[in-house]
């Protein structure tokens, strides 16, 4: 159920939406109401809403519109009457049923993507030539004429790496070492191939052009915060074997097929 926030002093107004019966049957918890800009501007600090409508006097209305602006929040028009309300409910929930769409559009590229650099990092991807591979590359939306970096490092304290995957579970403890090493930002997006506790690689790859140096230094600044998390965590190290910025994704698939990378 999506979540409203009314902010309004206006009697008639608040008696319209408090009793509206269909708040459910459109998708919609009850709404939350108050009458003034600061206990809105409280409970959107405190509470999660999806859509927030508001209908002030014009100093209070700018005041609450200019410190809501930026948040992450759909702003719809205050209905005054039943039909309207309707309206702005029905075209409020197309729009957050759109928007979910396309994060979860976005999430599973994302997914696919890695999955896919996970493959061919391990070397699951050798049989297929190296233009098939770049093809699947940018059909999954990878840029392959960026620059790529790859590191490769293992955690010398296997016998707590074995431990803490029997303690855990293999794949929750995998997944543990993921939130760590592909915690990515809007510039770099990083995959992590565990093959053993002595033998892993994290790939990054810019999102839009990046030099060679730039990246470099993206990668250790990387490297370095994840070695604290590994540290803070799960008290392990991280010890790096190297490090090394492709200049493009051929160039990469090329020194796979030479086994160069190890």
């Amino acid at each position: 159920m999506y979540r409203l926030l009314l902010v309004t002093d206006r009697k008639e107004i608040q008696s319209l939406y408090n009793n509206y019966r269909d708040w459910n049957l459109q998708g919609f918890a009850s709404p939350v109401i108050t009458d003034s800009v600061n206990s809105g501007l409280e409970l959107i600090s405190n509470e999660h809403f999806d859509i927030v409508s508001w209908l002030l006097p014009v100093q209070a209305g700018q005041l609450f519109s200019n410190r809501v602006k930026y948040k992450s929040i759909l702003g719809i028009e205050t209905a005054t009457n039943l039909l309207q309300l309707q309206r702005e409910l029905r075209n409020a929930r197309h729009e957050l049923i759109s928007k979910e769409i396309a994060a979860s559009a976005d999430t599973q590229k994302h997914l696919n993507q890695r999955e896919m650099i996970k493959s061919i990092l391990k070397g699951d991807g050798l049989e297929v030539s190296n233009s098939a591979q770049l093809s699947m590359l940018k059909a999954n939306g990878i840029h392959i004429d960026n620059h790529v970096a790859v590191s490769s490092f293992r955690i010398p304290e296997g016998e707590s790496f074995e431990t803490n995957s029997w303690k855990y579970g293999p794949q929750r403890f995998e997944y543990a070492l993921r939130n760590v090493f592909e915690s990515s930002n809007d510039d770099v997006q990083y995959v992590l191939s565990i093959i053993n506790a002595h033998h892993m690689h994290l790939l990054g790859y810019p999102s839009s052009q990046m030099n060679e140096k730039e990246l470099f230094i993206k990668m250790a600044q990387h490297l370095t915060h994840c070695r604290n998390l590994l540290h803070g965590y799960f008290d392990m190290s991280l010890n790096l074997r190297w490090s090394y910025v492709y200049s493009d994704f051929k160039t990469l698939l090329i020194d796979l097929d030479k086994r160069s990378i190890q």
